[in-house]
């Protein structure tokens, strides 16, 4: 990913986050308001799984 970010010609940045963590993602959301302010576009490729026995 971190390949493909440096290949992009824009401000895009790519983030590993816990989505299954509320903490994880209000520390996001926080880094993302005092980086850039507002956030334009989301690509969410998150996947969850419940594993069964």
């Amino acid at each position: 990913m971190e390949k493909l970010q440096s290949e992009l010609e824009n401000d895009s940045f790519i983030v590993n986050l816990d989505v299954t963590s509320k903490e994880s993602v209000n520390s996001l959301k926080n880094e993302i308001e005092n980086t850039i302010g507002q956030l334009d576009i989301v690509i969410n490729n998150a996947g969850y799984r419940i594993r069964q026995i």
